[in-house]
Order: C-alpha cells, then structure tokens, then sequence
C-alpha cells in the first residue's frame, strides 16, 4: 500500500490496482486569486492519473476545486458524508461533474465498496461550533488489514479518537491537521499589530499540541501532518505576517520529541510517496529506509 502526497491535504492512497484521491485541490489561486500552494508543489493535476475512487471531506476550495475536479475522470466514484444540506453534492451538480456514482455515506456507518476495501467516515467535533461542524468530515479506511485515518481539517477530539480506536484498533497512518486555516487574527481590524501576533502563536501552539494530543491517543505507526498547506498571494500579502499555520508541517517534531514519538512522524513534500508495505520512502526513484522498529510494527501486520 502507498500514499502519495501532492500538496495541502490532497493525496492518493493505492492499492492492488486501486487508486483513492483525497480532497483534490492541485490549481493555485482559489479564494478569487488569494490563496497558493506553499512550499510549491512539484506535481500537478496531469499527475493525478486514473482515479477509482475521489474522497472530499467538505466544500472548502482547498479540499473541493472545480478548477481541478474538472480534470478527474469522470468513471471514478465519489465518497461524501452523507448529511442535510449537503453542500459538495449540491455543488457537484451545479457544476455538472457526473461521476459513475456518488456514496453519501452517514457517520459511523462502515461501507464496503471493494472487496476488502473499507470506508467510514467521522463526523467533525460537535462541540466546535463553528462553520467547519456544519460541513466537515474525516475518514477511516480499512483495507486489507491496513487502517489508514485522514482528519483532513477536522480537529482531532476525544470521542471521535474513541470511535476510530474501539472499531478499528491499530492505525497504520494517521493523516493530522497541525493547524487550521481562518481569517482570524490577520482580518481583524479591531487587534493591534501585536495582538494579532499573539493569536497567531497561541493559535499555532493550540493546532501543534491537537496533533501531538492525537498521536498520543491513538498510537499510530505513521502521523503526518495533513492540510492546510498554502500562502495568501497578491494584493493581501501582508496578510501572511499573522497567519497561524506554519510553513512546514516539521514543526510537530519538537513536540512530539517530548514524548519520544518523534520517529512516528512521517513527513512527505510533493511528488514523495511513502510504501506502508516495505516502510520505504520513494522520490524520484530513490527509497529512503525508516527506522527499522516502525517497520516491522508494520511488517508484522501484514
């Protein structure tokens, strides 16, 4: 099994012959012009290849571009939460994306779509109430004795970890968010120039200590840090000096190093792939080995 990571919180995931894309958003400039990919991504949307199935967790520009949806073939199958009113599938339609099939699946609600291929998905904290809880959604897939997690922009919370932990058990990887993407404190016109740095790195401190808060509960072989991946271009630029997301999703090592889980983070730039079966990195043909003790944890899985 193999992940490739493209940028923000867009990947592939692959398998015998099966290939799942997540949140595909490869077409910088969404948000009327404002918003790239940072660090630039090295592959684009003519690397995206023949999907068979197209996951988008909610109707964010970053995790649902029409600019690039365009392009999926169209024989693929597309998985949503299944929820009232379901914005990605209204906008699926308005847009005239018909795909072979559409699976809105409801919260906890394992499917199987192929074979030994498994889906579930996990419905956003309910306790964040913000815009997010109204439209987001994670995912969990089992297949084929692998159990991968991808949090996509949904923070991580108790009683979700539980679900995923009591249903599934081990999880392989674990895709995380490490920080999140809003218009706050840069927008605001009522904070001082340092009470928006301030809320920049309480915020960024708050996103860090969520995915190392994650990694400690369910104990997965890999995290990454998932999402949330690009910098404010033209005209509101200067809007980047208050954002609370770091550049590099690196910045969860450190912390993590506390607590000795350091070696659990896996860490991809765009175009690099990461084999869950061998626990090798791939670039460019070249295969970077991992610390062995990861590796048979998960060897010995399959």
């Amino acid at each position: 099994m193999k992940i490739t990571f493209f940028g923000g919180a867009t990947a592939i995931l692959e398998h015998k012959n099966k290939r799942i894309l997540f949140d595909p958003w490869l077409d910088d400039g969404i948000f009327h012009g404002a918003w790239y990919h940072y660090p630039p991504l090295k592959v684009g949307i003519q690397d995206i290849g023949h999907v068979d199935y197209v996951y988008i967790s909610h109707i964010h520009e970053d995790h649902c571009s029409a600019g690039t949806i365009q392009h999926i073939n169209k024989d693929a199958e597309v998985i949503l939460m299944d929820r009232n009113p379901n914005f990605v599938l209204n906008f699926l339609k308005l847009n005239g994306f018909a795909f072979k099939d559409v699976h809105c699946i409801p919260a906890r609600t394992p499917k199987r779509l192929f074979e030994d291929l498994i889906v579930d998905i996990v419905e956003p904290d309910p306790g964040y109430h913000q815009l997010n809880t109204l439209v987001d959604s994670a995912l969990v897939i089992k297949w084929d004795g692998f159990v991968i997690f991808n949090a996509n922009d949904c923070t991580p919370y108790k009683n979700g970890w539980e679900y995923v932990k009591t249903t599934y058990g081990k999880v392989d990887l674990a895709l995380l968010p490490y920080t999140g993407g809003s218009g706050y404190p840069a927008c605001y016109q009522n904070l001082s120039h340092e009470e928006k740095l301030k809320e920049k790195q309480r915020i960024a401190n708050q996103g860090i200590q969520g995915f190392v808060d994650a990694v400690l509960y369910l104990e997965p072989s890999y995290a990454m840090p998932f999402a949330d991946q690009y910098v404010i271009a033209g005209s509101r630029s200067n809007l980047n000096e208050y954002l609370p997301h770091p550049p590099e999703g690196s910045v969860v090592l450190e912390a993590l190093r506390k607590h000795n889980l350091h070696n659990r983070v896996l860490l991809l730039n765009s175009g690099q792939s990461f084999d869950l079966s061998t626990a090798q990195k791939i670039l460019m043909n070249h295969i970077y080995s991992i610390p062995k003790l990861i590796a048979r944890t998960i060897l010995n899985r399959t």
